[in-house]
């Protein structure tokens, strides 16, 4: 029973971690919209996947963020968990391809 308290109150803490993160993110004006498909070969079953109401981090707007800004995000943590999104979604295609899949994303 403590186990269960003990995850409980740890998803509670990250809850309130990523409402924390999204809020400074939107505020800041980094977050925008998008999509993502995934069509699979015939081969494999045919078929299609689409994820919608996801978000990521506009690098563009990450790029002109003052010094401020900048310094809020690293002193937060955040630096680290926006960073590698990009290179998350380019791994995901990466993947998929090897796999015979033809993703998409979209704004």
């Amino acid at each position: 029973m403590e186990r269960h308290r003990a995850a409980a109150l740890e998803y509670e803490v990250d809850l309130e971690r990523s409402r924390e993160m999204c809020a400074i993110l939107g505020d800041y004006g980094l977050l925008e919209p998008f999509t993502m498909q995934a069509t699979l070969n015939k081969e494999k079953g045919g078929g299609a996947m689409h994820l919608t109401g996801m978000h990521r981090v506009n690098e563009k707007n990450l790029e002109n963020l003052n010094a401020a800004q900048l310094k809020n995000l690293m002193r937060k943590g955040l630096m680290a968990r926006v960073l590698p999104a990009p290179a998350v979604a380019r791994e995901l295609r990466a993947a998929a391809r090897a796999q015979g899949d033809a993703p998409r994303s979209g704004g």
